[in-house]
């Protein structure tokens, strides 16, 4: 739980919490743009950013070339779906949990603990009891 959390918790904290306001406010003193043309231009050069930094993933899972541009634009739009959890909600942190349940969905369903070893383990077996003189 922890290594799929930590990835989906960076990601969110770097692209979403920091250069996403960072490159707002350039795009916004350098250009002069009104807000929401601001916001969009931001999103569109972060989110751009995100998915390339997703390259190294897609060449790992060996996939054709245009498999592979499929995935970063994949990767791109759920970005933006993140952009508009996180603005919505104003809470980083919805984002995040999002994000991991997203990248390991198994992980809400699936257990650690096998049913079969505590039927039949240590909690089912007599209690002995040592008599100490």
């Amino acid at each position: 739980f922890e290594a799929f959390a930590a990835g989906a918790f960076l990601e969110e904290v770097i692209y979403r919490g920091f250069l996403l306001p960072q490159v707002f406010l350039l795009i916004r003193s350098f250009w002069k743009w009104n807000l929401s043309k601001s916001l969009v231009a931001a999103t569109a050069v972060t989110q751009c950013y995100f998915a390339i930094n997703h390259l190294p993933a897609a060449l790992r899972m060996n996939l054709p070339s245009v498999e592979i541009g499929l995935y970063l634009t994949q990767v791109f739009f759920v970005g933006v779906l993140f952009v508009a959890i996180y603005l919505r909600t104003g809470n980083l942190f919805v984002a995040i949990g999002i994000h991991a349940l997203l990248n390991f969905p198994g992980e809400l369903f699936v257990s650690r603990v096998d049913p079969l070893e505590q039927q039949n383990g240590y909690h089912n077996r007599p209690h002995r009891h040592r008599v100490f003189r």
